[in-house]
């Protein structure tokens, strides 16, 4: 359960953008040009509702995620999003630590949030959940 899962790993949400996730979810590892990067695939309880609580959010989203996806990586409290599109997929995403290709990418589809540590993983993730 996704709930669990952010408790123990300090994931660090409001009570509020914790409630907007289902308790289904996915970790993904992706080989990135030979380094490991992360991602996940979060559902949402009230997809119409949650996609707003995660634009609310999303400055703080990487930091929020520090614990899972950056434990290496000095991840700012607030960030600046730039959009992109990935095959008329729009994402978001920020640049982490640009010397290493890390990043905070995430995409809407249906009724989820996909997030990878990278353009390519979230790509992949992309790729593998719209086959």
């Amino acid at each position: 359960a996704f709930s669990r899962f952010a408790y123990l790993m300090n994931i660090d949400f409001s009570e509020e953008t914790l409630a907007s996730f289902g308790e289904s979810f996915s970790l993904f590892l992706y080989n990135d040009a030979g380094i490991v990067k992360t991602g996940l695939v979060l559902t949402f309880a009230d997809p119409s509702k949650s996609e707003n609580v995660i634009k609310t959010k999303e400055r703080s989203l990487p930091f929020s995620f520090r614990t899972v996806l950056f434990q290496d990586f000095a991840v700012p409290r607030e960030v600046v999003f730039r959009s992109g599109i990935y095959k008329e997929q729009a994402v978001r995403f920020v640049n982490i630590d640009t010397a290493k290709n890390i990043s905070f990418d995430y995409a809407f589809y249906k009724d989820r949030l996909f997030i990878g540590t990278s353009k390519d993983t979230l790509r992949a993730i992309l790729d593998k959940q719209q086959k």
